[in-house]
């Protein structure tokens, strides 16, 4: 059985189960942008500002009208945290510290990224705040 959607204001359209391959195209715009950057002589401070500002932003749109799967979550949790430790998204390299701590708040000793998972459950929760 073949799998049919249909991508409209870059959100993925399906009926049946969420699955993660529907999310390729913002995947794969995210991996863009990292790839852009690959190779630049980028501080830690410059690769989290870019981490915090562009990539967490970009599925923004995305996670506001959609609940996806949790694997693609953790796949661009991922991808930042490849990014943030060795500048690249495909190479492994050794984290000093996990994703959970890096999200916490500055004055909490992280560095202020956001956890998509709570972004996406505050979005989903004011949609559904918003249509009651």
């Amino acid at each position: 059985m073949q799998d049919h959607f249909l991508i409209y204001l870059g959100c993925p359209i399906f009926y049946g189960r969420n699955k993660i391959f529907y999310y390729d195209n913002m995947i794969k715009r995210v991996d863009h942008k990292i790839q852009e950057w690959k190779g630049k002589m980028l501080s830690y401070g410059g690769r989290a500002i870019l981490i915090r500002h562009v990539l967490q932003g970009m599925p923004i749109h995305l996670l506001s009208s959609l609940n996806p799967p949790k694997g693609v979550i953790r796949l661009l949790h991922r991808m930042f945290a490849r990014f943030f430790w060795n500048n690249y998204s495909d190479k492994k390299s050794r984290h000093w510290f996990n994703w959970d701590s890096l999200c916490l708040p500055e004055d909490e000793g992280g560095v202020g990224f956001r956890l998509l998972f709570d972004v996406s459950n505050a979005l989903l929760q004011a949609l559904v705040e918003y249509e009651k």
